[in-house]
Formats: C-alpha cells, sequence, structure tokens
C-alpha cells in the first residue's frame, strides 16, 4: 500500500512541477512574441573645423563641432521600398541650417562659419551642433522617431528644434494632419483646443492670445509636427513658433482615444 501512496505523491508533484514550468514556457513565448516592427542601428558621428588661437582662450578649441546621432533602418528585408522612404524622411530632418541631409550638416554649417571669418578674420567665437534623434514608437500601427537639434551659432543663446514625425509602417507613408485627420482635421483642432485652454488656464470666452501665445489671427491651430506615442498623440511647437524662447518648447499631448472619432486611418482607430 505504501509504495502505492508513494507513487502517487511523486507523480503529483511532477505533475505540478511540469504544470509550471509550461506556463513559464507559455510566458515566455507570448514575450517574444510581441517584437518590433522595423529592426535598426545608430548612425553617429562627429566632426570639427578650425582652432581658437591662444589670444581667445588658454586651450585651444575647435572653431566649429558637430555631433549627430539617428536610426537607420535595415529590417526587415521584405519592406526595403518602405524602409527607404522612412531613412529619407528620417535624413531631411534638419531645420535650423541649409542641408538636405544629417551627413551634410557638418560642411554646411563649416562653410557658414567660413563666410562669417571671411567678413570678419578675427571673429573666433566657438560655434557647435548637435543632432539627437530618438525613436518614441515602434509597433504594427506606427513607427515615430524625434529629431532634436541644438545649434549654438553666437549671440545670447543656443537655438533649439525638434522635428516628430510618425509613419505607417505598411507603406512608410509620413503622417500630416491632413493624412491622420482627413476632412474631421477642424473637429481635431475644436478637441486639441480644449486641451491647451485647460492647461495654460483660460476659459472659453478669452482671447487664446492672451497668456502670449502668437497664434496667427487669434486662433487655435495644430502644428504638423507631432507623433503618435504609446496611446497618445504628442504635438510640438517649437521656440518661437506661437511663444517667446523663454517659454520654450509647448507640448500637447491627447490621448488617442478622445481622437479616435477624427482619425481617418483604419489601422489607428481600431
Amino acid at each position: 500500500m505504501k509504495p502505492i501512496f508513494y507513487s502517487l505523491c511523486l507523480f503529483s508533484l511532477f505533475s505540478v512541477f511540469s504544470c509550471k514550468k509550461e506556463k513559464k514556457k507559455d510566458h515566455h513565448s507570448e514575450k517574444t512574441a510581441q517584437v518590433d516592427t522595423f529592426s535598426y542601428h545608430w548612425a553617429t558621428d562627429s566632426a570639427s573645423w578650425g582652432k581658437t588661437t591662444a589670444a581667445y582662450n588658454q586651450k585651444s578649441r575647435p572653431l566649429a563641432s558637430v555631433r549627430y546621432q539617428y536610426p537607420v533602418l535595415d529590417g526587415p528585408a521584405r519592406s526595403s521600398k518602405v524602409i527607404g522612404r522612412i531613412n529619407r524622411c528620417i535624413l531631411r530632418c534638419p531645420k535650423l541650417i541649409s542641408s538636405d541631409s544629417i551627413p551634410k550638416v557638418p560642411a554646411a554649417f563649416f562653410s557658414e562659419y567660413q563666410k562669417l571669418k571671411d567678413e570678419i578674420p578675427d571673429y573666433q567665437t566657438p560655434w557647435s551642433y548637435t543632432i539627437k534623434a530618438a525613436v518614441l514608437e515602434n509597433s504594427p500601427k506606427v513607427f515615430s522617431v524625434a529629431v532634436k537639434e541644438i545649434s549654438y551659432m553666437g549671440g545670447a543663446h543656443d537655438q533649439v528644434s525638434q522635428h516628430l514625425q510618425s509613419f505607417v509602417p505598411a507603406t512608410g507613408d509620413t503622417l500630416t494632419l491632413q493624412t491622420l485627420f482627413g476632412p474631421k482635421l477642424a473637429s481635431a483642432e475644436a478637441i486639441a483646443s480644449s486641451y491647451f485652454r485647460k492647461k495654460y488656464r483660460l476659459n472659453d470666452t478669452q482671447s487664446v492670445n492672451s497668456q502670449g501665445f502668437w497664434f496667427e489671427n487669434d486662433k487655435f491651430s495644430l502644428p504638423n509636427n507631432f507623433a503618435i506615442v504609446n496611446d497618445s498623440i504628442r504635438f510640438l511647437y517649437n521656440p518661437y513658433e506661437i511663444a517667446p524662447f523663454a517659454m520654450g518648447s509647448i507640448t500637447i499631448k491627447l490621448p488617442l482615444d478622445t481622437l479616435r472619432n477624427c482619425i481617418s486611418i483604419k489601422t489607428l482607430k481600431k
């Protein structure tokens, strides 16, 4: 009798252990199944030009320097055309200098310094330019990036610009206000306006510019600078766009659910 009892006990323990082990395996497979839409690597580089003289500073420094970092999509292979479209859009992000590609920024930046140097030979205030990108969302529904530029070309302070972009993974199309909202753009702006007024404590009767903003014709409008991130839409106004530099970048973050009825793209409506 005892051997049978012990056998049953051992069998029960083995069954429990097996079930637990199997559950862990299932959990692991669920976790690894949630893979990103695209694979990518980071392109980074830096360059400098010229040197300050001892008269300017005890330690010699480059007259101009540039650093940049941005993502380069490289998979999956079946989406080579889509990947190419997105990569080209990311490369064209620079806004603070005349350049059609991030890797071309150093040459354009150094050229601007040379022009000033030709006019003022003794000029040697160091300039700097930094481009740093981040992947904000990488899912089957949307791929979103932010590219931030910080430029110093003399003067009282840096120039700062951040460019947000969202792409449709199936096509590589860049989302704009028109493609995202279509004929319901006015409805989306009305919803966003109420969020903006609440954030800056403006009631319905107050002018939208009464808190120091510069909206054209004193009418709220959304920027074409936005990204979809974690079930929300982030709209960004850069310094000087709708307010003085002292107010910095201005962001409105809206839950995607509040705009769901305004969205034209089916994959983002779900």
